[in-house]
């Protein structure tokens, strides 16, 4: 009987610590399949550890700054010490918004933004070295003591970038570490906003680096300048681009119209001009109208490649030929330095010229959209109004 009660407790206590360490592992489980999440607990705790009343940051390193414009997630303008200086921010690279817009880009944006323009306090901190090599400064934004670089990694819209032997380095460092784990925003999540199939790219972007874009979809916006038939020319900054609707019309492509595309990148001929197409009623946005349009002036010996596109006008012109070409017409002119070019009149548009006459040796001044043919630059005249008589 003795026997038996031993036994039956010390089966009773072998019971009790496997329950246990049953129990202490599934607690351990529980806590090691808890996905992480972002927060700004780094951000939370860390202080500003400087002075900075009375200080400049351009001259002391530190110092107050107002808010004078938002650029994007990682760049900003302020007022410091009576001038307005253009901020890069230190240790963060946040997605792109100028030139082309990457995914959860317009939201790093967003946040930069807000945080800012709702702060009652923004102190700029630099380091020794307060420009880079781009003649940028450099700088940690401090916004009602927080610091924005810092919370940006934490909350996933930048990596750290060149933190080694920075002053907030190892905070860095651990702040992309937590956020990479969580798989959220430029780790991994989808941008609800983003329309993945197509890159949004500005005219100077796409015109400045078009053959990256080739065959690429793509979304842009600009103001209609001129039209050959149904096929609008986009400008934007001074930078444009030919859309090929193959013989498709809109009302949404009157001249001054502002839209916004969605097309393909694609050669007129293989090796000839870059333009857009693809494009549909579907895939047009108008925004607004009755913006105003006016041509760059240049001469013959500005223009460039990256001018194709680009409403340009070109003064003091002579004419020195002018022949049919099938159901289209070139007229050949020179300028004062008796350099020539030729001046296309496109058959979608060849009938509104039939009552011009160009006679050789006219005086004119050109407004036309600039296209090229076999490595030729030529002017794509448009309208009637267009050709300017002396």
């Amino acid at each position: 009987m003795y026997y038996f009660k031993r036994n039956f407790r010390h089966f009773t206590l072998f019971f009790l610590i496997i329950t246990l360490a049953i129990v202490l592992v599934g607690c351990n489980n529980e806590e090691s399949t808890e996905e992480p999440t972002l927060n700004t607990k780094l951000t939370d705790k860390l202080t500003l550890d400087q002075d900075y009343e009375g200080k400049v940051y351009q001259t002391d390193r530190i110092g107050k700054a107002t808010l004078v414009k938002c650029t994007d997630g990682d760049t900003a303008d302020f007022l410091s010490g009576g001038e307005t200086i253009s901020v890069r921010f230190l240790d963060v690279d946040t997605p792109e918004t100028k030139g082309k817009v990457d995914p959860w880009g317009p939201a790093a944006s967003e946040f930069t933004c807000d945080k800012l323009t709702n702060a009652k306090t923004i102190v700029l901190e630099g380091r020794d070295k307060i420009k880079d090599t781009y003649d940028r400064y450099l700088g940690y934004i401090w916004y009602d003591g927080r610091l924005l670089n810092l919370e940006l990694v934490e909350l996933a819209y930048s990596k750290a970038t060149a933190v080694s032997d920075d002053k907030y380095g190892d905070l860095f460092q651990e702040a992309e570490t937590k956020a990479r784990l969580t798989k959220k925003r430029i780790y991994g999540e989808k941008d609800p906003d983003y329309d993945y199939g197509r890159t949004k790219v500005t005219l100077e972007y796409l015109r400045t680096n078009i053959e990256d874009y080739y065959g690429k979809n793509i979304e842009f916006t600009g103001i209609v300048t001129r039209k050959l038939g149904p096929n609008p020319f986009i400008e934007a900054d001074g930078f444009g681009v030919y859309i090929w609707m193959n013989y498709k019309t809109t009302s949404k492509f009157k001249v001054g119209n502002e839209v916004k595309i969605k097309g393909t990148v694609t050669m007129f001929d293989i090796g000839e001009s870059y333009q857009i197409n693809g494009v549909t009623k579907s895939t047009i946005t108008e925004i607004s109208k009755d913006n105003e349009v006016e041509p760059r002036v240049v001469t013959f010996d500005d223009i460039t490649k990256d001018m194709e596109g680009s409403l340009l006008r070109v003064n003091d012109l002579t004419i020195i030929n002018s022949e049919v070409s099938g159901d289209a017409r070139n007229i050949y002119v020179k300028d004062q330095d008796n350099k020539e070019f030729m001046i296309r009149i496109d058959k979608a548009v060849s009938s509104k010229f039939e009552e011009v006459v160009f006679n050789k040796g006219a005086k004119i001044d050109i407004i036309a959209p600039l296209s090229s043919f076999k490595g030729e630059f030529q002017l794509m005249l448009c309208e009637v109004e267009d050709v300017i008589f002396k």
